[in-house]
């Protein structure tokens, strides 16, 4: 068995929401700064998420 060092081992799923929680802050991070530049830049992955939540806000409405 392989010693930790007193550290004990992350689950997967837990590090996976660590590293989303990590590039969420990073995204918001670049948001505000085309903000301050006042440019209004959109990824591709906001305009998917946008365009989804639309057609999610329609049927739910509906």
């Amino acid at each position: 068995m392989q010693e930790t060092c007193g550290a004990v081992p992350r689950a997967p799923a837990e590090q996976m929401l660590d590293e989303l929680v990590h590039a969420f802050s990073r995204a918001a991070a670049m948001k505000q700064q085309h903000r301050e530049s006042g440019v209004e830049a959109y990824t591709e992955w906001e305009l998917r998420a946008s365009e989804n939540y639309e057609m999610l806000l329609a049927r739910w409405t509906a």
